[in-house]
């Protein structure tokens, strides 16, 4: 065993997902901050969606993944396939 392999197991590290399925676009999900143990993430299957952070706009499409270390407060905006209006594909997080 590695030492990264190690330090991940005496650390006791634990992850949940919460799925949300084909959401449809102009839905607004807001997300509490988690805390500074908390590394919240976003993955984006199909479709696009926007995160708002306190001080930027993060666009993600179809395969992105983000991840959020500090665990901030946040809002995941769903946008469908081509934007705003466009409702085709919803997107799966």
């Amino acid at each position: 065993m590695d030492w990264v392999s190690r330090l991940l197991e005496q650390a006791r590290i634990t992850a949940s997902i919460d799925v949300r399925c084909l959401v449809p676009a102009g839905v607004r999900i807001p997300h509490d901050a988690a805390g500074r143990a908390t590394a919240q993430f976003h993955l984006v299957i199909e479709g696009h969606c926007t995160v708002h952070l306190a001080d930027r706009v993060i666009a993600l499409g179809k395969g992105d993944f983000l991840l959020l270390p500090r665990g901030q407060q946040h809002e995941v905006r769903f946008h469908g396939q081509g934007g705003e209006t466009d409702r085709p594909a919803d997107p799966v997080i």
